[in-house]
Protein backbone atom coordinates (compact mmCIF):
# COMPACT_ATOMS: atom_id res chain seq x y z
CA UNK A 1 0.00 0.00 0.00
CA UNK A 2 2.70 2.55 1.01
CA UNK A 3 4.12 1.54 -2.35
CA UNK A 4 1.04 2.12 -4.45
CA UNK A 5 0.61 5.83 -2.64
CA UNK A 6 4.16 6.83 -3.44
CA UNK A 7 3.11 5.92 -7.02
CA UNK A 8 0.07 8.02 -7.01
CA UNK A 9 1.60 11.00 -5.53
CA UNK A 10 4.84 11.04 -7.41
CA UNK A 11 3.64 9.80 -11.03
CA UNK A 12 0.47 11.21 -10.67
CA UNK A 13 -0.03 14.29 -8.98
CA UNK A 14 3.20 15.40 -10.14
CA UNK A 15 2.32 14.89 -13.57
CA UNK A 16 -1.38 15.95 -13.38
CA UNK A 17 -2.41 18.16 -16.36
CA UNK A 18 -6.00 20.10 -17.26
CA UNK A 19 -8.23 17.84 -19.44
CA UNK A 20 -8.05 20.16 -22.26
CA UNK A 21 -8.21 19.87 -26.18
CA UNK A 22 -4.39 20.13 -26.80
CA UNK A 23 -3.09 18.57 -23.28
CA UNK A 24 -4.80 15.27 -24.42
CA UNK A 25 -3.59 15.78 -28.34
CA UNK A 26 -0.03 16.28 -26.83
CA UNK A 27 0.09 12.67 -25.23
CA UNK A 28 3.48 11.09 -26.88
CA UNK A 29 2.82 7.70 -27.87
CA UNK A 30 3.10 4.81 -25.66
CA UNK A 31 2.91 7.07 -22.50
CA UNK A 32 -0.04 7.54 -20.28
CA UNK A 33 -0.61 10.83 -18.91
CA UNK A 34 -2.84 11.84 -15.62
CA UNK A 35 -5.52 14.66 -15.46
CA UNK A 36 -7.13 15.86 -12.46
CA UNK A 37 -9.34 13.77 -10.01
CA UNK A 38 -7.71 10.01 -11.69
CA UNK A 39 -8.82 11.03 -15.09
CA UNK A 40 -5.86 8.96 -17.30
CA UNK A 41 -4.95 9.48 -21.10
CA UNK A 42 -2.98 6.89 -23.27
CA UNK A 43 -2.02 7.99 -26.90
CA UNK A 44 -3.05 4.83 -29.39
CA UNK A 45 -1.12 3.87 -32.24
CA UNK A 46 -2.78 5.83 -34.74
CA UNK A 47 -1.11 8.72 -33.07
CA UNK A 48 -4.46 10.82 -33.21
CA UNK A 49 -6.77 8.64 -30.37
CA UNK A 50 -6.60 8.75 -27.36
CA UNK A 51 -7.97 6.21 -24.75
CA UNK A 52 -8.70 7.77 -21.86
CA UNK A 53 -9.76 6.07 -18.64
CA UNK A 54 -11.07 6.43 -14.75
CA UNK A 55 -7.89 5.69 -12.20
CA UNK A 56 -9.70 4.68 -8.93
CA UNK A 57 -9.76 2.66 -6.06
CA UNK A 58 -13.03 -0.25 -5.17
CA UNK A 59 -12.74 -1.37 -1.80
CA UNK A 60 -9.01 -0.61 -1.58
CA UNK A 61 -8.23 -1.66 -4.59
CA UNK A 62 -6.90 0.50 -7.61
CA UNK A 63 -8.93 -0.43 -11.12
CA UNK A 64 -9.06 1.34 -13.77
CA UNK A 65 -12.25 1.94 -16.42
CA UNK A 66 -12.36 3.00 -19.82
CA UNK A 67 -14.24 6.31 -20.68
CA UNK A 68 -14.24 6.58 -24.36
CA UNK A 69 -11.68 7.24 -27.38
CA UNK A 70 -11.14 10.85 -27.89
CA UNK A 71 -11.79 12.70 -29.81
CA UNK A 72 -14.72 10.53 -30.27
CA UNK A 73 -15.88 11.26 -27.01
CA UNK A 74 -15.22 15.32 -26.05
CA UNK A 75 -14.39 16.54 -23.09
CA UNK A 76 -17.49 16.93 -21.76
CA UNK A 77 -18.42 13.64 -22.39
CA UNK A 78 -15.16 12.64 -20.47
CA UNK A 79 -15.69 14.73 -17.56
CA UNK A 80 -19.91 13.79 -17.25
CA UNK A 81 -19.05 9.97 -17.66
CA UNK A 82 -15.99 10.36 -14.92
CA UNK A 83 -18.43 11.61 -12.37
CA UNK A 84 -20.83 9.08 -12.46
CA UNK A 85 -18.07 6.50 -12.30
CA UNK A 86 -16.71 8.17 -9.67
CA UNK A 87 -20.12 8.13 -7.30
CA UNK A 88 -20.71 4.51 -8.44
CA UNK A 89 -16.87 3.19 -7.49
CA UNK A 90 -17.54 5.32 -3.91
CA UNK A 91 -20.94 3.60 -3.45
CA UNK A 92 -19.03 0.41 -4.09
CA UNK A 93 -20.05 -0.27 -7.31
CA UNK A 94 -18.09 -1.34 -10.45
CA UNK A 95 -18.70 0.82 -13.45
CA UNK A 96 -18.59 -2.12 -15.71
CA UNK A 97 -21.05 -4.07 -13.66
CA UNK A 98 -23.39 -1.13 -13.92
CA UNK A 99 -23.36 -0.74 -17.64
CA UNK A 100 -24.02 -4.28 -18.07
CA UNK A 101 -27.16 -3.41 -16.12
CA UNK A 102 -28.10 -0.67 -18.04
CA UNK A 103 -27.48 -2.74 -21.12
CA UNK A 104 -29.91 -5.56 -20.09
CA UNK A 105 -32.59 -2.40 -18.51
CA UNK A 106 -32.19 -1.10 -22.32
CA UNK A 107 -32.86 -4.18 -24.23
CA UNK A 108 -35.65 -4.91 -21.61
CA UNK A 109 -37.07 -1.43 -22.67
CA UNK A 110 -36.98 -2.09 -26.43
CA UNK A 111 -39.08 -5.34 -25.76
CA UNK A 112 -41.99 -3.19 -24.55
CA UNK A 113 -41.80 -0.15 -26.25
CA UNK A 114 -42.40 -2.92 -29.22
CA UNK A 115 -44.80 -4.77 -27.23
CA UNK A 116 -46.76 -1.30 -27.36
CA UNK A 117 -47.59 -1.39 -30.70
CA UNK A 118 -46.88 1.95 -31.62
CA UNK A 119 -47.77 2.44 -35.45
CA UNK A 120 -46.27 3.91 -38.62
CA UNK A 121 -48.63 7.14 -37.96
CA UNK A 122 -47.38 7.73 -34.77
CA UNK A 123 -43.71 7.46 -35.37
CA UNK A 124 -44.39 9.81 -37.79
CA UNK A 125 -46.01 12.33 -36.00
CA UNK A 126 -43.07 12.27 -33.59
CA UNK A 127 -40.84 12.44 -36.03
CA UNK A 128 -42.03 15.73 -36.98
CA UNK A 129 -42.04 17.10 -33.61
CA UNK A 130 -38.63 16.22 -33.14
CA UNK A 131 -37.25 17.87 -36.38
CA UNK A 132 -39.07 20.94 -35.03
CA UNK A 133 -36.97 20.45 -31.59
CA UNK A 134 -33.89 20.44 -33.68
CA UNK A 135 -34.84 24.23 -35.25
CA UNK A 136 -37.36 23.54 -37.33
CA UNK A 137 -34.38 21.75 -39.98
CA UNK A 138 -36.11 19.60 -43.02
CA UNK A 139 -39.78 21.30 -41.38
CA UNK A 140 -40.55 23.34 -44.48
CA UNK A 141 -44.58 22.75 -45.30
CA UNK A 142 -43.46 21.48 -48.98
CA UNK A 143 -41.31 18.87 -47.22
CA UNK A 144 -44.23 18.01 -44.73
CA UNK A 145 -46.57 17.89 -47.27
CA UNK A 146 -44.54 15.25 -49.05
CA UNK A 147 -43.27 12.66 -46.48
CA UNK A 148 -47.33 12.57 -45.53
CA UNK A 149 -48.33 11.88 -48.70
CA UNK A 150 -45.94 9.96 -49.90
CA UNK A 151 -46.23 7.82 -46.43
CA UNK A 152 -50.41 8.00 -46.92
CA UNK A 153 -50.38 6.82 -50.49
CA UNK A 154 -47.48 4.22 -50.91
CA UNK A 155 -47.40 2.77 -47.41
CA UNK A 156 -50.90 2.95 -46.38
CA UNK A 157 -51.39 -0.21 -45.08
CA UNK A 158 -48.61 -0.01 -42.52
CA UNK A 159 -49.91 3.52 -41.53
CA UNK A 160 -52.37 2.31 -38.67
CA UNK A 161 -49.93 -1.03 -37.65
CA UNK A 162 -47.14 -1.10 -35.29
CA UNK A 163 -43.79 -0.44 -37.27
CA UNK A 164 -42.05 -3.91 -35.59
CA UNK A 165 -44.82 -5.64 -37.93
CA UNK A 166 -42.70 -3.88 -41.43
CA UNK A 167 -40.81 -6.82 -42.67
CA UNK A 168 -37.91 -6.46 -45.25
CA UNK A 169 -39.30 -9.30 -46.91
CA UNK A 170 -42.61 -7.36 -47.59
CA UNK A 171 -40.80 -4.25 -48.68
CA UNK A 172 -38.53 -6.16 -51.31
CA UNK A 173 -41.86 -7.22 -52.93
CA UNK A 174 -43.27 -4.27 -52.66
CA UNK A 175 -40.64 -2.79 -54.40
CA UNK A 176 -40.36 -5.45 -57.26
CA UNK A 177 -43.52 -4.92 -57.94
CA UNK A 178 -43.31 -1.45 -58.59
CA UNK A 179 -40.56 -2.33 -60.96
CA UNK A 180 -42.46 -4.52 -62.83
CA UNK A 181 -45.16 -1.10 -63.20
CA UNK A 182 -42.58 0.62 -64.52
CA UNK A 183 -42.23 2.93 -61.07
CA UNK A 184 -38.99 1.55 -59.59
CA UNK A 185 -37.55 5.33 -59.47
CA UNK A 186 -40.71 6.55 -57.44
CA UNK A 187 -40.35 3.25 -55.51
CA UNK A 188 -37.13 4.00 -54.45
CA UNK A 189 -37.91 7.67 -53.57
CA UNK A 190 -40.54 6.34 -51.49
CA UNK A 191 -38.63 4.16 -49.36
CA UNK A 192 -36.18 6.90 -49.13
CA UNK A 193 -38.67 8.82 -47.25
CA UNK A 194 -39.92 5.80 -45.30
CA UNK A 195 -36.14 4.90 -44.40
CA UNK A 196 -35.91 8.08 -42.68
CA UNK A 197 -38.82 7.60 -40.37
CA UNK A 198 -38.12 4.14 -39.34
CA UNK A 199 -34.36 5.15 -38.60
CA UNK A 200 -35.86 7.67 -36.02
CA UNK A 201 -38.20 4.78 -34.82
CA UNK A 202 -34.50 3.07 -33.81
CA UNK A 203 -32.06 5.35 -32.99
CA UNK A 204 -34.67 7.95 -31.40
CA UNK A 205 -37.78 5.96 -30.29
CA UNK A 206 -36.07 2.71 -30.07
CA UNK A 207 -39.37 0.63 -30.62
CA UNK A 208 -37.34 -1.33 -33.20
CA UNK A 209 -33.78 -2.47 -33.30
CA UNK A 210 -33.54 -2.68 -36.61
CA UNK A 211 -34.52 -0.77 -39.75
CA UNK A 212 -36.17 -3.03 -42.04
CA UNK A 213 -34.90 -0.91 -45.35
CA UNK A 214 -31.55 -1.85 -44.45
CA UNK A 215 -32.21 -4.98 -46.45
CA UNK A 216 -30.90 -2.87 -49.67
CA UNK A 217 -27.57 -1.29 -48.65
CA UNK A 218 -25.49 -3.11 -50.67
CA UNK A 219 -27.89 -3.90 -53.18
CA UNK A 220 -30.03 -1.38 -54.49
CA UNK A 221 -29.41 2.16 -53.82
CA UNK A 222 -31.92 3.84 -51.96
CA UNK A 223 -30.62 7.45 -53.51
CA UNK A 224 -31.78 7.71 -57.22
CA UNK A 225 -28.86 7.68 -59.21
CA UNK A 226 -27.16 10.34 -60.53
CA UNK A 227 -25.30 10.13 -63.93
CA UNK A 228 -21.23 10.56 -63.10
CA UNK A 229 -19.56 11.92 -65.75
CA UNK A 230 -16.30 12.47 -66.96
CA UNK A 231 -13.92 14.66 -69.35
CA UNK A 232 -12.52 13.19 -71.94
CA UNK A 233 -9.02 13.56 -72.36
CA UNK A 234 -8.76 16.22 -74.80
CA UNK A 235 -10.96 18.67 -72.36
CA UNK A 236 -8.42 17.39 -69.66
CA UNK A 237 -5.54 19.12 -71.71
CA UNK A 238 -8.20 22.03 -72.15
CA UNK A 239 -8.61 22.64 -68.41
CA UNK A 240 -4.77 22.47 -67.60
CA UNK A 241 -4.03 24.29 -70.62
CA UNK A 242 -6.18 27.01 -69.11
CA UNK A 243 -4.98 27.49 -66.14
CA UNK A 244 -1.79 27.66 -67.29
CA UNK A 245 -2.98 30.73 -69.41
CA UNK A 246 -4.49 32.59 -66.00
CA UNK A 247 -1.50 31.52 -63.85
CA UNK A 248 1.64 31.67 -66.27
CA UNK A 249 2.59 35.75 -65.75
CA UNK A 250 3.26 36.15 -69.50
CA UNK A 251 0.67 34.18 -70.62
CA UNK A 252 -2.12 35.71 -68.49
CA UNK A 253 -0.64 39.23 -69.90
CA UNK A 254 -1.75 37.73 -73.47
CA UNK A 255 -5.20 36.47 -72.33
CA UNK A 256 -5.88 39.71 -70.40
CA UNK A 257 -5.58 41.59 -73.22
CA UNK A 258 -7.52 39.25 -75.51
CA UNK A 259 -10.45 39.67 -72.98
CA UNK A 260 -9.81 43.65 -72.72
CA UNK A 261 -9.76 43.57 -76.15
CA UNK A 262 -13.17 41.58 -76.35
CA UNK A 263 -15.02 43.86 -73.91
CA UNK A 264 -14.32 46.61 -76.28
CA UNK A 265 -15.94 45.00 -79.17
CA UNK A 266 -19.18 45.97 -80.43
CA UNK A 267 -19.97 42.35 -82.03
CA UNK A 268 -18.26 39.17 -80.81
CA UNK A 269 -17.79 36.05 -81.88
CA UNK A 270 -16.89 32.93 -80.86
CA UNK A 271 -14.14 32.65 -78.33
CA UNK A 272 -14.16 36.57 -78.46
CA UNK A 273 -17.58 36.53 -77.07
CA UNK A 274 -16.98 34.42 -74.12
CA UNK A 275 -14.17 36.54 -73.05
CA UNK A 276 -16.11 39.53 -72.69
CA UNK A 277 -18.02 37.88 -70.12
CA UNK A 278 -14.80 37.95 -68.16
CA UNK A 279 -13.95 40.77 -65.62
CA UNK A 280 -9.99 41.42 -64.35
CA UNK A 281 -11.00 40.13 -61.02
CA UNK A 282 -11.78 36.51 -62.36
CA UNK A 283 -7.79 36.62 -63.68
CA UNK A 284 -6.29 38.57 -60.83
CA UNK A 285 -3.41 37.24 -59.39
CA UNK A 286 -4.97 36.36 -56.29
CA UNK A 287 -7.25 33.79 -57.61
CA UNK A 288 -3.51 31.88 -58.58
CA UNK A 289 -3.58 29.49 -55.79
CA UNK A 290 -7.65 28.55 -56.39
CA UNK A 291 -6.94 28.02 -59.96
CA UNK A 292 -3.76 25.17 -58.87
CA UNK A 293 -6.13 23.45 -56.29
CA UNK A 294 -8.37 22.68 -59.31
CA UNK A 295 -5.30 21.38 -61.48
CA UNK A 296 -4.32 18.99 -58.73
CA UNK A 297 -8.31 18.00 -57.72
CA UNK A 298 -7.80 16.99 -61.21
CA UNK A 299 -4.97 14.92 -61.14
CA UNK A 300 -5.09 13.32 -57.49
CA UNK A 301 -9.07 12.88 -57.37
CA UNK A 302 -8.83 13.53 -53.53
CA UNK A 303 -11.54 15.06 -52.16
CA UNK A 304 -11.65 19.39 -51.91
CA UNK A 305 -11.50 19.86 -48.63
CA UNK A 306 -8.41 17.80 -48.60
CA UNK A 307 -6.72 19.43 -51.06
CA UNK A 308 -7.46 23.10 -49.33
CA UNK A 309 -6.28 22.32 -46.20
CA UNK A 310 -2.66 21.20 -47.12
CA UNK A 311 -0.03 22.43 -45.50
CA UNK A 312 3.52 22.90 -46.75
CA UNK A 313 4.48 20.96 -43.73
CA UNK A 314 3.18 17.96 -45.47
CA UNK A 315 4.48 18.22 -48.76
CA UNK A 316 7.62 16.56 -49.69
CA UNK A 317 9.02 18.24 -52.53
CA UNK A 318 12.49 18.62 -52.58
CA UNK A 319 14.80 15.99 -53.30
CA UNK A 320 16.53 16.19 -49.75
CA UNK A 321 13.24 16.28 -48.16
CA UNK A 322 11.67 12.64 -49.69
CA UNK A 323 15.20 11.24 -49.20
CA UNK A 324 15.80 11.65 -45.80
CA UNK A 325 12.64 9.43 -45.10
CA UNK A 326 13.52 6.89 -47.62
CA UNK A 327 10.61 8.04 -49.94
CA UNK A 328 11.71 7.42 -53.89
CA UNK A 329 9.73 10.71 -55.42
CA UNK A 330 8.29 13.63 -54.27
CA UNK A 331 4.79 13.16 -52.75
CA UNK A 332 2.73 14.81 -49.96
CA UNK A 333 0.60 14.30 -46.92
CA UNK A 334 -3.26 14.43 -46.97
CA UNK A 335 -5.57 13.79 -44.02
CA UNK A 336 -8.78 12.17 -44.99
CA UNK A 337 -11.16 14.05 -43.15
CA UNK A 338 -14.40 11.76 -43.43
CA UNK A 339 -11.89 8.68 -42.37
CA UNK A 340 -11.21 9.92 -38.57
CA UNK A 341 -8.48 12.25 -39.72
CA UNK A 342 -6.29 9.31 -40.89
CA UNK A 343 -3.48 10.60 -43.38
CA UNK A 344 -2.14 9.38 -46.38
CA UNK A 345 0.43 9.49 -48.95
CA UNK A 346 0.22 10.75 -52.49
CA UNK A 347 2.41 11.00 -55.10
CA UNK A 348 3.52 13.98 -56.77
CA UNK A 349 3.86 13.02 -60.65
CA UNK A 350 5.70 14.86 -63.05
CA UNK A 351 2.55 16.46 -64.14
CA UNK A 352 1.85 17.98 -60.74
CA UNK A 353 5.76 18.78 -60.29
CA UNK A 354 4.92 21.99 -61.70
CA UNK A 355 1.93 23.25 -60.13
CA UNK A 356 3.74 22.43 -56.61
CA UNK A 357 6.22 24.59 -57.54
CA UNK A 358 4.56 27.62 -58.80
CA UNK A 359 2.98 27.38 -55.55
CA UNK A 360 6.07 27.46 -53.44
CA UNK A 361 6.93 31.03 -55.67
CA UNK A 362 3.53 32.02 -54.25
CA UNK A 363 3.68 30.93 -50.90
CA UNK A 364 2.84 33.31 -47.53
CA UNK A 365 2.12 31.26 -44.86
CA UNK A 366 1.71 27.78 -44.17
CA UNK A 367 -1.09 26.50 -45.91
CA UNK A 368 0.29 25.45 -49.74
CA UNK A 369 -3.92 27.16 -50.76
CA UNK A 370 -3.63 30.34 -48.83
CA UNK A 371 -6.69 32.71 -48.73
CA UNK A 372 -6.12 35.83 -50.47
CA UNK A 373 -6.58 37.72 -47.16
CA UNK A 374 -3.53 35.56 -45.70
CA UNK A 375 -0.24 37.95 -44.43
CA UNK A 376 -2.32 41.05 -44.13
CA UNK A 377 -5.41 39.99 -42.09
CA UNK A 378 -5.58 36.61 -41.07
CA UNK A 379 -3.40 32.87 -41.45
CA UNK A 380 -6.30 30.55 -43.57
CA UNK A 381 -6.85 28.15 -46.51
CA UNK A 382 -8.97 29.14 -49.19
CA UNK A 383 -13.04 27.61 -48.52
CA UNK A 384 -14.10 27.41 -51.47
CA UNK A 385 -13.51 27.05 -55.42
CA UNK A 386 -16.73 28.21 -56.72
CA UNK A 387 -16.69 31.36 -58.19
CA UNK A 388 -13.10 30.06 -60.05
CA UNK A 389 -14.81 26.79 -61.52
CA UNK A 390 -17.66 29.59 -62.70
CA UNK A 391 -14.94 31.24 -64.63
CA UNK A 392 -13.22 28.45 -66.50
CA UNK A 393 -16.24 27.53 -66.91
CA UNK A 394 -17.17 30.53 -69.60
CA UNK A 395 -13.54 30.52 -70.63
CA UNK A 396 -14.29 26.77 -71.69
CA UNK A 397 -17.60 26.75 -73.36
CA UNK A 398 -16.34 23.24 -75.04
CA UNK A 399 -16.69 21.77 -71.80
CA UNK A 400 -20.72 20.61 -71.32
CA UNK A 401 -20.58 19.35 -67.73
CA UNK A 402 -20.57 21.46 -64.34
CA UNK A 403 -16.94 22.20 -63.88
CA UNK A 404 -16.83 20.95 -60.02
CA UNK A 405 -14.96 19.10 -57.47
CA UNK A 406 -16.80 16.54 -58.16
CA UNK A 407 -16.47 16.53 -62.09
CA UNK A 408 -12.47 16.02 -61.24
CA UNK A 409 -12.84 12.96 -59.02
CA UNK A 410 -15.12 11.61 -61.21
CA UNK A 411 -12.13 12.20 -64.42
CA UNK A 412 -9.82 10.44 -62.10
CA UNK A 413 -11.62 7.77 -60.60
CA UNK A 414 -13.03 7.11 -64.35
CA UNK A 415 -9.88 6.80 -65.92
CA UNK A 416 -8.20 4.46 -63.54
CA UNK A 417 -11.57 1.96 -64.07
CA UNK A 418 -10.71 2.92 -67.81
CA UNK A 419 -6.99 1.15 -67.01
CA UNK A 420 -8.61 -2.00 -65.54
CA UNK A 421 -7.38 -0.83 -62.13
CA UNK A 422 -10.14 -2.52 -59.55
CA UNK A 423 -12.99 -1.07 -57.30
CA UNK A 424 -10.69 -2.01 -54.16
CA UNK A 425 -7.53 -0.07 -55.80
CA UNK A 426 -9.46 3.08 -56.80
CA UNK A 427 -11.23 3.43 -53.25
CA UNK A 428 -7.46 3.28 -52.44
CA UNK A 429 -6.53 5.95 -54.32
CA UNK A 430 -9.24 8.61 -53.90
CA UNK A 431 -9.40 8.20 -49.95
CA UNK A 432 -12.29 6.56 -49.85
CA UNK A 433 -10.36 3.89 -47.37
CA UNK A 434 -9.50 4.69 -43.76
CA UNK A 435 -5.94 3.01 -44.11
CA UNK A 436 -4.06 1.00 -46.38
CA UNK A 437 -3.77 -2.35 -44.35
CA UNK A 438 -4.04 -3.44 -40.68
CA UNK A 439 -0.64 -1.90 -39.08
CA UNK A 440 -2.44 1.44 -38.28
CA UNK A 441 0.88 3.47 -38.21
CA UNK A 442 1.19 7.06 -39.26
CA UNK A 443 4.99 7.73 -38.97
CA UNK A 444 6.80 9.72 -41.59
CA UNK A 445 8.26 7.05 -43.09
CA UNK A 446 4.82 4.56 -43.45
CA UNK A 447 3.47 7.56 -45.74
CA UNK A 448 6.18 7.83 -47.80
CA UNK A 449 5.90 4.43 -48.44
CA UNK A 450 2.20 4.27 -49.21
CA UNK A 451 2.83 6.97 -51.45
CA UNK A 452 5.71 4.79 -53.52
CA UNK A 453 3.10 1.99 -53.61
CA UNK A 454 0.74 3.99 -55.36
CA UNK A 455 3.35 6.34 -57.70
CA UNK A 456 3.16 3.96 -60.12
CA UNK A 457 -0.26 3.79 -60.93
CA UNK A 458 -0.68 7.69 -60.26
CA UNK A 459 1.91 8.46 -62.80
CA UNK A 460 -0.18 6.20 -65.49
CA UNK A 461 -3.73 7.33 -64.66
CA UNK A 462 -2.37 10.99 -65.09
CA UNK A 463 -0.37 9.99 -68.32
CA UNK A 464 -3.51 8.82 -69.98
CA UNK A 465 -5.87 11.74 -68.38
CA UNK A 466 -3.94 13.92 -70.73
CA UNK A 467 -3.00 11.75 -73.55
CA UNK A 468 -5.59 12.69 -76.14
CA UNK A 469 -4.13 10.20 -78.79
CA UNK A 470 -5.95 7.62 -76.40
CA UNK A 471 -9.12 9.34 -75.98
CA UNK A 472 -11.00 7.52 -79.18
CA UNK A 473 -9.36 3.98 -77.74
CA UNK A 474 -11.14 1.24 -75.88
CA UNK A 475 -10.18 2.56 -72.45
CA UNK A 476 -13.36 5.28 -73.46
CA UNK A 477 -15.96 3.25 -74.28
CA UNK A 478 -16.88 1.81 -71.73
Amino acid sequence: MEIINQWVSIGYLKMAKTLTKKNISDIPYGKEVGFSRGIMGRKLKDGKSVRMFLQKKLHGKPIKTKLGTWPDIDIDGIEAKARLYRKLIDDGVHPYDYEKQQKTQRASELQENTRKGITLRQILERFEKHKLGLGGRGNSKAMISDRRSTLARFFKDYMDHPVADIKSSDLQDWLSKQAEAGQRRRGIRSLVRLRAILNYAVNVEQVIDRNPTNVFIGGLNLKTEKDKVALMPELCNDLLEMIDRLTNPIWRTDLLGEIRKARRAKTNEGVASVYGLISDGEISARRFPAYHAIALLLLTGIRLQEMLRLEWKNVYLDEADWRRIGARGAFFRSTQFKNNGQPTGIPITQQMTGTFKALQALRVDRFVFHSPMSGSHDVAPIKLLRYQFETLQKLLPQIEHKLGANLCRHTFATTAHNLRYDLDMIDRLTGHTGRLDTRGVATENYIANMADDNRKMFEQINITMLDTEDSESDYWDT
